[in-house]
């Protein structure tokens, strides 16, 4: 933000001199605490940041002109030009994942038959337990490249144990239990010219495996299931926004995905090759979108 608004000062002919290397952090540095600042009225907020920031350009002797233009540009940009959020690091963050839950239904069907003068109620329940646990980690590293561009890498893993548990009017039907891990890596750009065009663009990676046994409890004394299913994807994207004049501005965005998924759950396969078919899933997908918008205002 602090070069955001010392350019458009520049541009308005603002600017006394050339801020140096140490002015310029010491703008920087005043900004972030201003933001950092809490505040329970909006209104005194901003007026206290933007006397801040006059402050600091005056006591520097960046600025001798403080005139109409000066101040909506200092407040423009400190409006508009902190968007989107950049950062620069790295962090690491892990922990437990544990959640319970629980459902409960019941459906009651009445058919009256007039003619017969007979009623038939049909009534059902259905209990449901799922308990989920494990853990997970997240690792992510953000540089700022330059002025206008940044950089983000990314990882992250998650273990997730389940169990689930069904029960129909009282009976018990099934019991699962299922084991989850899954990998996320990622790279992405970002292209930041001014305060209202961008271009993000990136790849990312996900594999996941999963492990489970089910049984069918009423049926033949427990007969047990085990399925083992596998996914792996990569794909890119990019989305952008560029704005040529008030009048005229352009939005994009656009996919493209791989797909392989790998499963010996002996299942119904769809969108089926020649009507409909068992078997073991197995499919491999692309898919591709794109998107183009044009925005034109004539009055």
């Amino acid at each position: 933000m602090a070069l955001f608004i010392l350019k458009d000062l520049k541009k308005e002919s603002r600017l006394k001199k050339e801020p140096t290397h140490e002015e310029i952090y010491l703008l920087a540095e005043l900004i972030s605490k201003q933001k950092r600042q809490r505040f329970f009225d909006s209104r005194h907020r901003v007026i206290s940041e933007v006397k801040a920031i006059d402050s600091l350009l005056m006591s520097m002797k960046l600025v001798d002109q403080t005139d109409a233009t000066y101040f909506t540009t200092i407040y423009d940009n400190w409006l508009y030009s902190n968007n989107p959020s950049r950062s620069a690091g790295f962090r690491v963050s892990f922990g437990p994942s544990v959640r319970h839950q629980l459902s409960n239904s019941s459906i009651s069907n009445e058919h009256i038959y007039y003619e017969l003068n007979y009623t038939n109620k049909v009534e059902s329940s259905s209990k449901g337990s799922m308990l989920f646990y494990g853990a997970w980690a997240n690792a992510t590293y953000e540089k700022p490249i330059n002025h206008k561009w940044q950089q983000t890498l990314f990882a992250s893993a998650k273990y997730l144990w389940s169990v689930t548990k069904l029960t129909q009017n009282d009976d018990p039907q099934n019991k699962r239990n299922q084991d989850d891990f899954i990998v996320n890596l990622g790279a992405f750009w970002g292209y930041y010219p001014n305060t209202r065009s961008y271009l993000d663009f990136g790849v990312n990676g996900v594999w996941q495996k999963s492990d489970s046994d089910r049984d069918y409890l009423p049926i033949n004394n427990n007969i047990e299931d085990k399925v083992e299913y596998e996914r792996a994807f990569v794909g890119t994207s990019f989305n952008g926004y560029y704005y040529f004049s008030p009048q005229f501005r352009m939005s994009l965005n656009g996919t493209i995905n791989y797909n392989f998924i790998n499963s010996d759950d002996f299942n119904l396969i769809y969108p089926p090759s020649s009507g409909f078919t068992f078997g073991y899933v197995k499919a491999n997908t692309l898919s591709i979108s794109f998107s183009v918008g044009l925005s034109y205002a004539f009055f």
